[in-house]
C-alpha cells in the first residue's frame, strides 16, 4: 500500500506547485491601443462539460505493485498538464521499484512521441511507501490550453482567443511560455499569460505590479 506525497516542482527543486488549474484573481487592464479581437485565433466553444483529462490506463488499486502506482501517477500528471487525453506509455530505469527501500530512479512518460523524464525519489517502508517526482519540462498543447482557458473564463465571455500555439511541444514548467490568451468580459478585454504546472495549466495576469 502506498502513502503518496503529492509534491511536484518546476525548474527549481524547491518550488512546490498545486496540481490544479489556477488563475490570478486580479483583473488585468487591457491596453487601449491593442485590437484584441485580432490577436491569436478564436477558441471554439467546447461540447459538453469540461472534465479533468485522465490517462488511458486503468488506475491502480492501493494494493497494486509500487511500479504501477508510480507510473500511473506520472502519466496522470503529464496528461493533465497537456490538457488532452492521449495514449501514454511509461517506464523506469535504475532497477525495480520495490517500495520497501529508499531509491532514486529516472522514469519517462511518452505522450504522443514527446518524452517527459522525472527523477523519482522513493522513501521505502512496510506496509506503506511514498515518493516525490521532479521534472523540469512537460507537454504544452494548443488544444489543452484552449480548453482550460475556456473552462476558466469562457462561460462569462463574449469572445475567447489564444495565441496560435504548436499542436504539442515540451516547455519548461513554472515559467512564462510567452503565449497569451484573451477574453472579452463585461469590462472589456482581459489578457493572461500561459504557464504550465506539473499536473495542470495556469493563467496569470500580465498587468505589471
Amino acid at each position: 500500500m502506498r502513502r503518496p506525497r503529492v509534491v511536484c516542482a518546476a525548474a527549481s527543486l524547491a518550488v512546490t506547485v498545486c496540481l490544479a488549474l489556477t488563475a490570478c484573481d486580479r483583473t488585468p487592464v487591457a491596453d487601449p491601443g491593442v485590437d484584441y479581437s485580432k490577436l491569436g485565433v478564436p477558441v471554439p466553444s467546447p461540447t459538453g462539460r469540461h472534465a479533468t483529462p485522465e490517462p488511458k490506463v486503468r488506475p491502480p488499486g492501493d494494493n497494486a505493485n509500487p511500479s504501477d502506482q508510480v507510473l500511473f501517477d506520472l502519466q496522470q500528471r503529464v496528461v493533465r498538464t497537456a490538457g488532452v487525453v492521449a495514449a501514454t506509455t511509461a517506464r523506469c530505469a535504475g532497477g525495480v521499484i520495490t517500495g520497501t527501500v529508499d531509491q532514486t530512479v529516472d522514469c519517462t512518460v511518452t505522450y504522443q512521441g514527446l518524452k517527459v523524464t522525472y527523477q523519482v525519489e522513493i522513501t521505502g517502508g512496510t506496509p506503506t511507501f511514498s515518493w516525490v517526482a521532479i521534472t523540469e519540462k512537460s507537454v504544452l498543447t494548443a488544444e489543452g490550453v484552449g480548453r482550460a482557458y475556456w473552462a476558466k473564463h469562457g462561460e462569462d465571455a463574449t469572445a475567447v482567443r489564444c495565441d496560435k500555439m504548436p499542436q504539442k511541444r515540451l516547455v519548461p514548467l513554472g515559467k512564462d511560455t510567452d503565449f497569451r490568451c484573451y477574453h472579452m468580459g463585461s469590462d472589456g478585454w482581459v489578457e493572461h499569460a500561459v504557464f504550465l504546472k506539473d499536473g495542470g495549466i495556469s493563467f496569470e495576469s500580465t498587468e505589471p505590479e
